[in-house]
């Protein structure tokens, strides 16, 4: 039997612990002697954004799927009833049945993989901000020499991650341009 993809929900912020968990069960598989190869790997789609936390620039993840993981596995009903078992496991997406009844799920294709796959590639070049900004949109100034200043986006630059405002200095509207990181959402 050949392993395919399957997506599965978990519980809020558990994805690692839940990998962690398959891991574990990986191990205890193989010092049973069951094949541990029935299971492939977990794939957690993510990018990395950058924000502001008390001053310091820092990195983060964001996940593109929120309380779901991508599994490669071999599905019969042990496997499903091993997964299902786990503390932090919600079910498999596309289970016609119930946590408690063996009915097995539709699995993803290899083609819909890739596809996520090659976005997560595509967001990994390069950190982009934790907050999306708008042309129109009223931001308050956090950093700098224009400290509390409050403006309107002009334009946004995410290659760069500058963002030009638009603020009154001396009853005069004045564009600036400034990092991601000086400015916050009103």
């Amino acid at each position: 039997m050949s392993k395919n993809w399957y997506c599965l929900r978990v519980t809020a912020n558990r994805e690692k612990s839940f990998k962690l968990q398959l891991e574990a069960l990986k191990e205890k598989l193989k010092s049973q002697g069951s094949s541990p190869d029935q299971f492939g790997e977990v794939f957690m789609p993510s990018e990395e954004v950058v924000e502001m936390r008390k001053g310091k620039r820092v990195v983060s993840q964001r996940k593109f799927y929120p309380n779901y993981v991508f599994i490669e596995m071999e599905m019969n009903p042990q496997n499903w009833n091993l997964i299902n078992r786990l503390p932090m496991t919600k079910g498999f997406v596309g289970d016609p049945g119930t946590r408690t009844s063996w009915q097995e799920p539709q699995p993803i294709s290899d083609a819909e993989i890739n596809k996520i796959r090659s976005f997560v590639a595509e967001g990994s070049e390069k950190p982009k901000p934790k907050v999306m900004f708008a042309e129109g949109e009223a931001v308050r100034i956090k950093d700098g020499p224009f400290t509390n200043f409050t403006g309107n986006v002009i334009d946004v630059n995410y290659e760069s991650n500058r963002i030009s405002v638009s603020v009154n200095v001396f009853s005069r509207p004045t564009e600036i341009q400034i990092d991601f990181e000086q400015v916050e959402k009103m």
